[in-house]
């Protein structure tokens, strides 16, 4: 019973661990995730055409230009900058007077 009081009493020593290295970045290859259909140009339908004046776009630059219309033409609403307030060419495209963009 004593010896286990004294085991139970005696600190074992504080063992200290070496700094973590860090990890090696290996460069990502560039062309690698760009072959994707994501990234492949895409003919465009008319009224989309129509908005932002490119006939074959790919699906990023589609979301580019497009918001470079909506902030070229102050289409969002002041109150609440989710709110896209159309004009004719987006009434054509998206059928609706305005909608949230998270929807």
């Amino acid at each position: 019973m004593a010896i286990r009081l004294l085991k139970s009493n005696i600190k074992t020593p504080v063992k200290r661990q070496k700094k973590a290295t860090p990890k090696k970045t290996t460069e990502k290859d560039p062309t690698k995730n760009r072959n994707s259909a994501f990234f492949q140009e895409q003919n465009l339908s008319n009224e989309l055409a129509d908005v932002i004046g490119v006939e074959k776009c790919s699906r990023p630059q589609v979301v580019k230009l497009l918001w470079a219309y909506i902030k070229d033409n102050n289409l969002q609403n002041p109150d609440d900058k989710r709110q896209i307030i159309c004009d004719t060419k987006l009434h054509a495209l998206f059928k609706k007077s305005k909608f949230f963009l998270l929807r």
